[in-house]
């Protein structure tokens, strides 16, 4: 391979990588989360309604593997952070592949993701 297609798979794979989609869930207080690369939907029993979030942008962190860590956000800021440490909630014996730090206007959120 010549230095050109090593750098445009580098450039998909990296892309590839922040356009994954994540199904989180966090306890006390309960809630579900859909993140995409566009939208994050949360929703729980302490939420009247769905919340959709737009998301604006999709990064990650300096000197750190895109894949490794994901930073959601808007033009509000930072409202999403996925990184592939492993999870568990706490309340079950699964592990799960990723963890969220989750930023809504009340308080912040911290959870598991699949």
């Amino acid at each position: 391979m010549n230095f050109l297609t090593v750098l445009l798979v580098s450039i998909f794979m990296s892309a590839n990588a922040m356009a994954a989609n994540f199904s989180c869930h966090g306890t006390e207080p309960f809630w579900g989360a859909k993140v995409s690369s566009e939208t994050i939907e949360l929703n729980g029993p302490d939420y009247e309604n769905p919340a959709k979030i737009v998301v604006t942008s999709v990064s990650g962190a300096s000197g750190m593997v895109d894949s490794f860590l994901r930073v959601y956000s808007n033009k509000n800021g930072p409202i999403a952070i996925i990184t592939s440490n492993k999870c568990d909630n706490g309340m079950s014996d699964e592990t799960f592949p990723h963890e969220i730090i989750l930023f809504t206007d009340s308080e912040t959120l911290y959870g598991c993701c699949e």
